[in-house]
């Protein structure tokens, strides 16, 4: 016998009476089945800091917002002598192709062979009919048997009908939604280019790291997907959706994301080799689009795709490389390093008051290493040089570059790596073209109070 569901949710205030009511009005079409009504249980409240409607990057002083921690306790959906384990949406692809989104109640997976199964197939009145929506049942009394039924027919099979069964799943898969304070905001089916998605949560991750709905639920952050879905769509939501945020580097990072998606998810065929949890990513990767329903299944596509491709194998060969990192320059010289690799950028955003008023102010954070393996960080408050030639920034991670700039202090990281920060940096080919020639240069040696030792 199924056991009862349950599951944990953090509800903000302002959204705590409409899931009651949600709840309420699934409980009328329950009870009216037969079936047992959802309970919802209060275990207690918390507090947290409020944000400010015109930069949700600050807290508001002294303010908070109310939340509950609720349970939601379910019984398994039942129809006549069958139980509802999911749903099969077609969705249609740019080719003209139909694929199939599924999505299993909580605590159930839908049979492999039944994920990529025909759009007109329906086990009650086999007919070929093109449907938008199909029905996965199992036999209450033979738990192996399962049937696939179309929504016109789920009541001359069951003896119920569609819309309930449609709008109890949908409760349960929504509702982590609705916990969220996310279904006011986020509503209807507008799609997005999936690649647009993408580089937008390449831009999210780079700004503000990899935030899970797991993690988005235990600690009050807002999910990935939400920002980058906010940010496309150009919602007061997220507040830098008034700058273009997304680089070359997020381009490219997505693009190998999304490379990496056609060829080990979209070029597999066979529903038995993936789970289903790959088999939605397959579908959407198919798909070249995305809206509200799958931006949690294609924004996770991103921490999948890099984990396999190696990319925080690279991160640790990095932290290998940087360990033996040593101090380098004069302290308040202004010094020569020639062929340093850039090896990470990001952009930070602060608010600070100038007469009076708040301003946005940006730092970007330039690492970079220097003979192969020591340390440098620049904190640029401008933007970064220019090339005169290209008309654009050498600044880019992965290119190798010759700088001057002033050796501000020598600092140990707190992961105990030895970096030596710089400023009023500047490109070294520009300085030469522009400066009048000196009889001697000075390149940057290791620390030893400016003495050269070689």
């Amino acid at each position: 016998m199924a056991q009862n569901t349950k599951d944990f949710y953090t509800i903000p205030e302002e959204n705590l009476e409409k899931l009651e009511a949600d709840i309420a009005k699934l409980n009328k079409r329950a009870l009216k089945l037969g079936v047992d009504p959802v309970e919802v249980k209060i275990l207690d409240t918390e507090r947290k800091p409020a944000k400010d409607p015109r930069n949700p990057n600050r807290n508001l002083p002294n303010a908070f917002d109310l939340y509950y921690h609720v349970e939601v306790i379910g019984q398994p959906i039942k129809l006549g002598d069958y139980q509802f384990i999911g749903t099969l949406e077609r969705m249609n692809v740019e080719d003209g192709q139909t694929i199939n989104l599924t999505k299993s109640v909580p605590g159930e997976e839908l049979p492999v062979e039944l994920r990529d199964i025909s759009p007109e197939r329906c086990d009650h009145c086999h007919l070929d009919r093109n449907r938008k929506k199909s029905f996965v049942l199992r036999n209450n009394a033979d738990t192996s048997e399962y049937k696939v039924v179309g929504s016109n027919c789920l009541r001359d099979f069951t003896g119920h009908d569609a819309e309930y069964a449609t709008k109890l799943a949908e409760y349960m898969f929504r509702v982590g939604q609705v916990a969220g304070g996310y279904e006011g905001n986020l509503s209807g089916y507008v799609k997005y280019d999936l690649t647009e998605f993408m580089e937008a949560v390449a831009a999210i991750v780079r700004l503000h790291k990899w935030v899970g709905r797991g993690k988005a639920k235990e600690t009050g952050e807002t999910s990935t997907a939400i920002r980058a879905w906010s940010y496309i769509e150009r919602s007061d939501e997220y507040a830098d959706y008034k700058k273009n945020i997304v680089t070359q580097e997020d381009k490219d990072r997505a693009a190998k994301v999304l490379e990496w998606g056609e060829n080990n998810l979209v070029s597999i065929t066979d529903p038995k080799e993936l789970s289903e949890y790959r088999w939605n990513l397959r579908t959407i990767a198919s798909s070249g689009f995305v809206d509200i329903r799958t931006i949690g299944y294609a924004a996770s596509l991103f921490p999948v795709a890099e984990k396999e491709m190696g990319f925080y194998d690279k991160m640790k060969q990095n932290q290998v490389r940087t360990a033996k990192s040593e101090f380098v320059g004069t302290l308040q010289e202004r010094e020569e390093f020639k062929d340093v690799e850039v090896v990470f950028i990001k952009e930070y955003f602060n608010t600070y008051k100038f007469n009076g008023k708040e301003e946005d102010v940006k730092t970007t954070y330039v690492r970079m290493i220097y003979n192969d393996q020591d340390s440098l960080l620049w904190k640029c408050t401008t933007e970064l040089p220019i090339d005169l030639k290209t008309g654009e920034t050498p600044f880019v991670k992965g290119n190798k570059i010759d700088i001057k700039g002033t050796v501000k202090k020598h600092e140990v990281t707190k992961y105990g790596e030895k970096q030596t920060v710089l400023q009023r940096v500047a490109l070294l080919q520009e300085l030469e073209q522009t400066a009048p020639a000196k009889k001697t240069k000075k390149t940057a040696v290791k620390a030893t109070g400016g003495i050269d030792l070689s």
